[in-house]
């Protein structure tokens, strides 16, 4: 899309189970950083309800990698 100049933000559903998994937010940091697109992540809230302290582990992982995350279905 970018080499077409269109300039959209893409959502990538993560469950809950991946975003505590961290040989699977190590891939996803790496494939993300090595192109150039708009991506964001976006989680299930049942992973931050269910393991929070995993999760919050994977978010911070995201963030420090400058990775936006979102949450889906909040509420």
């Amino acid at each position: 899309m970018h080499a077409r100049g269109v300039n959209a933000r893409v959502a990538i559903n993560v469950s809950g189970r991946s975003i505590c998994d961290e040989a699977f937010c190590d891939k996803m940091i790496e494939l993300l950083q090595s192109r150039a697109a708009d991506i964001t992540i976006e989680i299930t809230e049942t992973a931050v309800i269910n393991r929070p302290d995993l999760a919050i582990e994977g978010i911070a992982k995201f963030r420090q990698h400058g990775i936006c995350l979102s949450i889906d279905d909040y509420g």
